[in-house]
């Protein structure tokens, strides 16, 4: 069962597939990921962190993706973890 007492993170305002990672970034041996939201806003986030609107919290983050664990809940109240990923969004070509 998610914590509902927690203070919420800006990025769980919007849905996970609204969101996208556009990039990688290391400091002082930490990898952040870069995570563009709905608003254009740019966010460096890193495991622990939450994203969406499921109680989405980031366990891994490679070049390619953001792994995270969701809280949801099934068609009988129960809560369950589940897997999802963030993929990264390659960037080129025009709109």
């Amino acid at each position: 069962q998610p914590d509902f007492n927690r203070p919420r993170e800006a990025l769980e305002a919007f849905a996970l597939e609204n969101l996208k990672m556009v990039g990688t970034l290391q400091q002082k041996g930490q990898v952040f990921a870069l995570v563009k939201a709905p608003d254009n806003a740019l966010y460096r986030v890193q495991s622990g962190n939450y994203l969406g609107q499921n109680f989405g919290r980031i366990v891994g983050i490679s070049e390619t993706d953001i792994k995270l664990k969701e809280i949801v809940q099934d068609s009988g109240g129960n809560w369950e973890e589940k897997e999802q990923a963030l993929l990264l969004q390659e960037q080129g070509g025009s709109k």
